[in-house]
């Protein structure tokens, strides 16, 4: 039977410590295979020099001192000496501990440099604690690092599978935002202007010009004679329009708008916040909006872990030209940004080109902007 022959061994890698380690666990596993662990000593060191190759057999002959009865553990304790050098305990703590996951980088990345230093500290029982600390100093990603923190007594097995949800969850969107909204316009929350029943203009919500107006028709207050109800005919199939029409435009008064409009990066200030302490996402801060939204892409990546249910919504939102839409629904949200936590209402809109808002409420809650008047 045929069997792998380890490559000799390359004293020109770039790391030869691990090439040499390579090497020596090759030797160890084409031994056993061949059974050459059976053969007379003889044999067995000719194999090895033979594998060794010519320049490893030139290192090792300046090595050996010609005196001590050569064996497969003999030659390869030599070469270990040589390639990898007597490690200084305090230069591999340092290293250990320095050691910060970089941006962009993995977290198995990171979880993998740092086993690999922490072998060589000889921390003994205290190897697995200290690794765990260390994962949690060391991740790149604030706020998960922030939930680690609040955990009491969590094991080193609950962290990496925290920071590895996390950074799952947290590609999924990206790859589902990616593929709705790249080059796309955006939706912003803007405050719409209707037709009011009042004064029979349209303006912004509380900005009607006919409150604390006298209606010269009826000498009553806030409306104007142009819209007053009393002119009309007093049948009772009228009034009873009359009063269908006055709510119908009351509830439209309270709409909440949004208009898309094409934004240039340099005017857009983006935050990440976490929902749910579940999802991160990026979420664009419109102090001018009224209200916070989110597309259903995100809200169905909140679904998926946190099993969380739309209320549903009388709200409906004016696109610019006057297109009407009507949210999937309402739902309220915990939200961590720079620290502070707070829970608001977000409306769910189904639309490709939806991004998320952050309402000048909301803004305020986080003390990204002064506490001014959001409707003014």
């Amino acid at each position: 039977m045929e069997f792998n022959k380890p490559a000799p061994l390359e004293f020109g890698s770039s790391n030869v410590a691990e090439s040499f380690k390579v090497f020596k666990e090759e030797i160890q596993i084409y031994f056993t295979a061949t059974k050459t662990v059976n053969e007379s000593r003889e044999i067995q060191v000719a194999r090895l020099k033979n594998l060794l190759g010519p320049e490893g057999r030139r290192v090792y002959a300046t090595l050996y001192n010609g005196n001590d009865k050569e064996t497969v553990n003999s030659i390869l304790d030599l070469l270990e000496g040589h390639c990898i050098p007597k490690r200084n305990e305090t230069m591999e703590m340092f290293k250990f501990f320095s050691r910060k996951q970089l941006p962009n980088e993995k977290f198995e990345s990171f979880l993998v440099e740092l086993k690999s230093h922490i072998r060589s500290c000889n921390f003994g029982e205290s190897e697995e604690k200290i690794l765990k600390s260390q994962i949690i100093l060391g991740i790149n990603c604030k706020t998960t690092q922030q939930r680690l923190l609040q955990i009491e007594n969590s094991s080193l097995d609950k962290v990496i599978n925290l920071c590895v949800s996390v950074e799952q969850t947290k590609l999924n969107v990206q790859e589902i935002e990616g593929n709705v909204m790249k080059n796309t316009t955006e939706v912003q929350v803007n405050v719409v202007q209707v037709q009011c029943v009042y004064c029979g203009y349209k303006h912004a919500k509380g900005k009607c010009s006919a409150y604390g107006k006298k209606c010269n028709a009826c000498n009553k207050m806030n409306h104007f004679s142009s819209v007053c109800k009393s002119r009309k005919s007093d049948s009772r199939k009228k009034v009873y329009e009359a009063q269908e029409k006055e709510e119908e435009e009351t509830f439209q008064l309270s709409l909440i708008g949004v208009s898309e409009v094409m934004t240039s990066n340099d005017k857009n200030w983006y935050e990440t916040i976490l929902l749910d302490d579940t999802v991160e996402t990026s979420i664009k801060i419109d102090t001018g909006a009224e209200a916070n939204i989110i597309p259903r892409s995100v809200f169905d990546m909140l679904q998926a872990v946190t099993q969380s249910q739309l209320e549903p919504t009388n709200v409906r939102l004016e696109m610019f030209g006057g297109f009407i839409i009507k949210p999937d629904g309402v739902i309220n949200l915990k939200m961590n940004l720079n620290g502070i936590c707070i829970y608001d209402k977000f409306y769910v809109v189904n639309k490709s080109k939806c991004k998320p808002i952050l309402g000048c409420q909301a803004c305020r809650k986080f003390q990204l902007i002064p506490d001014i008047d959001c409707n003014s």
